[in-house]
């Protein structure tokens, strides 16, 4: 599996390569296949300043440093950017943040393929940069992929400049903003500590960060195109996440949740709606039962032959009161029958359901119609879920909450 880093950062540079150290020195290490420095204009030019990147940066030194050198990468720099492409030189406004949390989101949802794992290191820039790294993390991360922050000790190394990772050997680095007693600068050891009671070497801890991934949750579409954004993730999953009511418009052969739809075909739509009525209903597995209620089985189906013969004409003319026999090439054609169109089609129906084999046959096949429907329409596998026909041994229904169930266009459908 690839690995990919994504780091915030700001005018500190060394949070990259203290990140990249913490990564490639756990157990087992964190190797990245990509580096990807999500920052400003300004910050880039930190890192060039600093010397940072290129074959002869600080990066690339500490690669060599642990004896890896042949598993260094370039890092990428992508910016903040206004809609004009102009690059935003900081983070300090409400349209310099939108633009970041815009970033840092698509950032994460391009790079969430199956084959990749990602971690995000919010430790570096604003606050507001790092709180739009957990976010997104949390809207369209994975439960593969992983969010840190990196703790360096003594805390006065993090504003030390030449203090890039912890070493075997015991370097004493002055620090350009902290001053002794005789204005000359105070030093600290880079050794990296040999366990808690060594206070005076230095340590670079990675504190993983547990988040919870929301992505599943999403509609597919959301992921697509150049346009995906923070706040159209964040409306999105609201409105996934408040759906309540399970919809059925059986004349239209619609099934709403979660603002998505299916259409479904007028058979699937007739069983569809008969299982809504079950559950809704609460009608008995069997006129006998007393243990299952809101649930079919092939048996119940046949006994409901009427009411699934009349949600079947509904489908095709939206007015099962006329009991017209407007059947196409799934049943047999009434004048087949006689005793008239509408006798003679409810006839030819009633014989199909009697056949044994083939109702059960039927009946799968339609549960995985149904669902392959559902699944393409709403590009979510948790609405989906919530929606399609279950199966629970010999009997199927919906497991949706009977009292968030709506069902229109069947005020003429007869009760069993």
């Amino acid at each position: 599996m690839e690995h990919i880093l994504i780091i915030t950062v700001g005018v500190t540079p060394q949070i990259v390569t203290e990140t990249v150290w913490a990564l490639l020195t756990r157990d087992p290490p964190f190797v990245p296949a990509k580096i990807i420095l999500a920052t400003t204009k300004d910050s880039a030019e930190v890192f060039r300043h600093k010397h940072l990147l290129g074959p002869n940066g600080k990066l690339s030194e500490l690669y060599h440093y642990l004896g890896r050198p042949d598993d260094y990468v370039e890092p990428e720099i992508r910016f903040a950017e206004a809609a004009d492409g102009a690059r935003y030189h900081d983070v300090r406004t409400q349209t310099e943040a939108s633009a970041f949390g815009d970033l840092i989101t698509r950032l994460v949802a391009e790079h969430g393929t199956a084959d990749a794992r990602i971690h995000v290191s919010m430790a570096g820039g604003r606050k507001t940069m790092s709180w739009f790294a957990g976010a997104a993390l949390s809207l369209v991360g994975r439960p593969v992929d992983e969010l840190s922050h990196v703790l360096v000790d003594p805390e006065e190394l993090e504003q030390c400049e030449d203090f890039w990772w912890p070493t075997r050997e015991d370097n004493r680095i002055p620090h350009q903003r902290l001053k002794n007693a005789d204005a000359s600068a105070m030093t600290f050891s880079t050794r990296l500590r040999a366990g808690p009671d060594d206070t005076d070497g230095a340590m670079v801890e990675m504190a993983r960060i547990p988040f919870v991934p929301l992505r599943p949750y999403l509609a597919g579409d959301v992921f697509e195109g150049d346009g995906i954004g923070y706040e159209g993730v964040v409306d999105r999953t609201n409105a996934v996440l408040s759906a309540r009511h399970l919809e059925i418009d059986v004349p239209a052969r619609t099934i709403r949740f979660g603002g998505r739809e299916a259409e479904l075909q007028n058979k699937e739509m007739a069983y569809y709606a008969l299982a809504a009525l079950a559950k809704k209903l609460a009608w008995r597995i069997s006129r006998t039962s007393d243990g299952e209620f809101g649930w079919l089985n092939p048996a119940r189906v046949r006994g409901l032959a009427t009411q699934y013969f009349e949600l079947y004409c509904e489908t095709h003319i939206g007015d099962a009161r006329k009991r017209l026999a407007w059947i196409d090439g799934d049943f047999p054609a009434p004048a087949r029958v006689t005793g008239g169109p509408a006798e003679g089609a409810k006839s030819a129906f009633q014989i199909i359901l009697e056949d044994d084999r083939k109702l059960q046959k039927d009946l799968r096949e339609l549960r995985a119609d149904i669902k392959k429907t559902i699944y393409r329409s709403f590009r979510n596998r948790w609405l989906s879920e919530q929606a399609i026909v279950q199966s629970k041994g010999a009997m199927h229904g919906l497991v949706f909450p009977a009292e968030l169930i709506r069902i229109t266009g069947i005020e003429g459908i007869s009760r069993p």
